[in-house]
């Protein structure tokens, strides 16, 4: 367990979030309100609007993760695709801390892993949605 932090709220720099943190996608770190200042208001506040779960460590707001992707990238995979129809995007990850969202206007390419592979999203969710 790392030990209480000493930053003041608001100070937070990337450096003091991956000291604390370890190597967790930076996107999973609420930056409104700023690190250090959020509070279990906060928490509930953004569950009831988001329907989002975070955890509050020294003031800062973390995405819990599903573990869903850690679970696959863990085991081997290397190329992960969440599909979000009602969004019409996918997120693309690959590493555990590393991801890319694609809009509907955009492709999914499968390189490396899956060479030549295309697929345009606007086809995609116009199926999902006959």
């Amino acid at each position: 367990m790392a030990p209480p932090c000493t930053t003041a709220a608001g100070d937070w720099t990337v450096a003091d979030l991956l000291a604390r943190f370890g190597p967790i996608a930076h996107r999973r770190v609420r930056q409104d309100p700023a690190p250090g200042s959020a509070t279990e208001q906060d928490v509930v506040a953004l569950h009831d609007r988001e329907n989002r779960l975070y955890e509050l460590v020294d003031g800062v707001l973390v995405e819990k993760s599903t573990g869903i992707q850690e679970s696959y990238l863990e085991a081997g995979v290397r190329l992960l695709w969440y599909v979000d129809p009602a969004a019409r995007r996918v997120e693309v990850f690959t590493s555990a801390a590393t991801s890319a969202v694609v809009h509907e206007s955009d492709a999914l390419f499968g390189e490396p892993v899956l060479p030549g592979f295309v697929l345009p999203l606007r086809e995609l969710f116009a199926r999902l949605g006959q």
